[in-house]
């Protein structure tokens, strides 16, 4: 273990150094972000060359851990992350300091609880152990659900176990339920022991993905910005009009099939322009504050973020005019 964590280190001190040679000037871009198919148009983009047309050089990175996309961000070796609302409050209450501009998609089943068939209910959790990995998506999708109804968390018993190991817990018996996502969500449903307690398509608007520029990008790139989100925005046309060839670059990337891209991105949504605007009108703001009490309830973090200051409006108005 102690050579693996050696060897990791070095390549992130790598990954790094090489990054501080991507293009810095005001049209280049360095995007980091976890591997998730919603990016899936990120490749499109790339690969039909609107990130070109749109002026700017993008590099995309898929990093894993928040920690070290946090020291990319504060070392001015990335501009953007892409995440989740709930992962950059997390990362801005820990002092990643960054800006949400835009809405990329929702996860409409992505993402949820299997439990037990004998578990009816959220209600039925209390006394029971679930697997969920502290501040993930799917553990603030739950804890949301959870204050809502008035469960209280020290009623549930959380075993803090990592998300891709979540499923697996659950259907060793190891514990009642788990926080987990697809493909997890369908074997439970199609198992004869296990269900789907609840998922993201039964409750949209709570995991959403955003842009979130640094604040020093957004004042030294805004137009780069805005550019990659209009490239981002021209990949989602592409896919309108040419499905086939478009799941067919996706899906390579993430290592799948057509088919198999196809069926998990049906548990998301890319959302439009118009639905971006409209989430950054208001029900962002609400979604942010929910998350920002749980996160201090939970001991995530220390004090709430500034939410009036996390999020900027200013280029999705722009967009489309």
């Amino acid at each position: 273990m102690g050579n693996m964590k050696i060897f990791a280190l070095a390549a992130f001190a790598i990954l790094i150094a090489g990054c501080a040679g991507a293009p810095r000037e005001a049209t280049g871009l360095v995007v980091v972000s976890p591997t998730w198919v919603g990016y899936g148009p990120l490749y499109i983009a790339q690969e039909k060359g609107f990130f070109a047309q749109r002026g700017i050089d993008v590099k995309i990175l898929e990093i894993e851990g928040q920690s070290e996309v946090r020291a990319m961000l504060a070392g001015g070796n990335a501009d953007i992350v892409l995440h989740t609302v709930d992962m950059g409050i997390v990362d801005v209450g820990a002092g990643s300091e960054q800006r949400f501009v835009y809405m990329l998609d929702e996860s409409l089943g992505a993402d949820g609880v299997i439990s037990k068939q004998s578990i009816a209910t959220l209600k039925g959790l209390e006394g029971k152990k679930v697997a969920c990995q502290i501040g993930v998506p799917a553990y603030f999708f739950l804890r949301s659900l959870m204050e809502k109804q008035g469960i209280e968390k020290n009623s549930v018993q959380f075993l803090d176990i990592p998300a891709d190991e979540a499923g697996a817990a659950f259907f060793n018996g190891d514990v009642d339920a788990a926080c987990t996502w697809e493909p997890w969500l369908s074997k439970a449903a199609a198992s004869s022991g296990g269900k789907i307690l609840v998922s993201s398509a039964d409750v949209p608007g709570k995991i959403v993905d955003v842009v979130a520029p640094t604040p020093a990008a957004l004042q030294n790139k805004r137009p780069a910005i805005k550019a990659f989100i209009e490239a981002w925005i021209d990949a989602q046309q592409y896919i309108a009009t040419n499905p086939g060839e478009s799941y067919r670059i996706m899906s390579a990337h993430y290592s799948m099939t057509p088919e198999e891209f196809r069926e998990i991105s049906a548990t998301l949504r890319w959302n439009s322009l118009q639905e971006a605007k409209a989430f950054f009108d208001g029900p962002i703001y609400s979604l942010a504050e929910e998350i920002n009490q749980i996160a201090v309830q939970d001991g995530m973090i220390s004090a709430p973020v500034d939410v009036n200051a996390l999020i900027d409006q200013s280029i999705v108005r722009e967009l489309g005019k």
